[in-house]
């Protein structure tokens, strides 16, 4: 995986220096972010640079709003 995330999904992470994080080290913020918040493009990206797995875990983790949470265990249950 790049370590770099693209520009095109700096504005997701506006609390933070997006250009400074390592995307696969803060998997679970970068998860739950595009979870809540991504576009298409967004959720594309996420798709190619994270499992299956990594994803699920993600949704175990505290901090995500329940409608998302429960939307994408749906999903990833059924893809």
């Amino acid at each position: 995986m790049n370590t770099k995330l693209p520009r095109n999904l700096y504005r997701y992470f506006w609390d933070i220096e997006p250009e400074m994080m390592d995307p696969k080290k803060r998997s679970t913020y970068v998860l739950a972010r595009l979870f809540e918040y991504g576009d298409t493009e967004a959720i594309q990206w996420l798709f190619q640079h994270y499992s299956k797995q990594e994803m699920r875990d993600a949704l175990k983790r505290r901090g995500l709003w329940p409608r998302a949470r429960a939307f994408w265990s749906c999903y990833l249950k059924h893809h």
